[in-house]
């Protein structure tokens, strides 16, 4: 499963590559892109450079970097805004994507990331039993206490919460099991797919996937009535707010946090405040782990140890297609019948639902595309199902160049306006971008066009019945 994880975002020149190394991926660490450099894995944590023994390593294009991005985001970068703007999307299975470039600036603050030129693939492993050697020191008497983890990056915070999360939940033999609440903003800890977490959380478990962890833990606490709460990664003043008051609460607290060790933790203002009002602050000697589960030195403050390294409609037009002018290619502009405007308010009506599932939902457009084709009428069915399957394939080629070809092979003989058609090519230029505010509005301006479109066409034929009288 990891494997397919992987493979299905690498752009496909990539792929190949890393597929001719015959890799073990519950190995491989990270997978590094850099536009103009060569391709690097770091694989039982030493580098590898595919094709160098060949002499010819790999040189990463831009347009590996753009595909990636596209299958990264399902063809959907505007869905993860939020992501972008911390620098990474974290994609099935808890693998976080890592991208650096441009930052676009707004009131001092970064909005969002452009121009990309590096990406790195960091694998998540799932180490089950890392966490035993922990539990003797964040439990006593079958109970378990709050609990905070400081590490560098990279040294494993997530997979050890993961597994104190998976036996807390379970149960065993220093703790009974509990329910436990899990806020997994950036989809690590649990690695969900369509909100059901693909690594293991225990039977007692329950997660909020891609939620704020301030506004989750007080989510949770409100409707799951959790006995255990669990967050990565906390740097917020909203996210000590909320521990608190989860501690508060009753609850216990599993909770992740960036430092080199308790000592620097208490010297930062919003963590040091938070340690002395809660009890959470000890000056014991702390246990060092160095290797996911291996943990050294002498027992901490119970709790602490550190480690390191729209629908339209017109009654008029309701009941069928018609006939209507144009050609068999779509192309001419002709006389428009009855079965032209059945077939414009049908295109309306898939634009305004894709605005209105793009708009507040932020689905993906593969997901989109399939669900708004199984409620439409042909010819806009077999088209809209038929992107998605393109979409879930990741087979190569811009967002841009499906969306025209697909218009091309279901759209041509529909006898729309060949403006129509041309203007709905273009669309799919804006389509998928980042900007999810551009998208909108282009969607916007090209639903006012096709209003007059609309318009134009039901004067031309009453125009035509006018005329029809008159010569009777």
């Amino acid at each position: 499963m990891k494997e397919r994880q992987i493979l299905n975002v690498l752009p496909g020149t990539v792929r190949r590559q890393v597929e001719r190394e015959e890799l073990r991926y519950d190995l491989l660490q990270e997978i590094r892109l850099r536009v103009g450099q060569p391709l690097i894995l770091i694989y039982r944590g030493e580098e590898r450079i595919p094709g160098q023994k060949r002499g010819r390593p790999y040189q990463v294009t831009r347009e590996d970097i753009r595909e990636m991005l596209e299958y990264v985001s399902n063809y959907s970068l505007y869905a993860y805004e939020e992501e972008m703007r911390q620098g990474f999307i974290t994609i099935e299975g808890g693998h976080r994507i890592g991208m650096a470039g441009q930052a676009i600036m707004e009131e001092g603050k970064v909005k969002n990331l452009r121009y990309i030129s590096s990406v790195n693939v960091r694998l998540s492993h799932e180490v089950l039993g890392c966490a035993d050697p922990v539990f003797p020191h964040i439990t006593a008497n079958k109970r378990l206490f709050h609990t905070l983890i400081v590490s560098p990056p990279r040294c494993g915070k997530t997979t050890l919460l993961r597994d104190i999360v998976r036996q807390v939940s379970g149960g065993n033999q220093y703790v009974r099991g509990m329910s436990v609440g899990v806020v997994d903003e950036r989809s690590e800890i649990g690695g969900c797919y369509q909100g059901v977490a693909q690594n293991h959380l225990g039977m007692r478990t329950d997660i909020l996937d891609a939620c704020p962890k301030a506004e989750g833990m007080l989510m949770l606490i409100r409707s799951m009535g959790p006995q255990v709460i669990a967050v990565d990664e906390i740097g917020t003043g909203e996210d000590v707010h909320a521990i608190e008051y989860a501690m508060h609460c009753g609850c216990k607290m599993l909770v992740t946090v960036h430092g080199e060790s308790m000592e620097e933790l208490k010297k930062k203002p919003l963590f040091g405040e938070m340690m002395r009002r809660s009890g959470l602050s000890g000056t014991s000697s702390l246990a060092v782990r160095r290797r996911v589960g291996e943990v050294e030195g002498g027992r901490t403050t119970p709790g602490h140890f550190s480690t390191r390294k729209g629908a339209c409609c017109d009654p008029a037009c309701r009941g069928g297609a018609g006939s209507g002018g144009g050609g068999a290619d779509g192309r001419s502009e002709g006389r428009r019948g009855p079965g032209t405007i059945y077939r414009l308010l049908g295109l309306q009506r898939v634009i305004c639902s894709l605005q209105g599932e793009m708009g507040y939902a932020r689905s993906h457009l593969g997901e989109i595309f399939a669900r708004i084709g199984a409620q439409e009428e042909e010819p806009y069915k077999s088209w809209l199902l038929e992107l998605s399957r393109e979409l879930e394939r990741r087979k190569g080629g811009s967002f841009h160049r499906i969306w025209e070809e697909s218009i091309k092979r279901h759209l041509k003989d529909i006898r729309l306006p060949a403006r129509e058609l041309d203007r709905l090519k273009s669309l799919g230029l804006e389509l998928g971008s980042a900007d999810l505010k551009l998208q909108l509005r282009t969607m916007e301006l090209y639903l006012e066009q096709l209003a007059k479109t609309l318009e134009e066409t039901r004067e031309e034929m009453r125009t035509r019945v006018r005329l029809c009288r008159c010569l009777a």
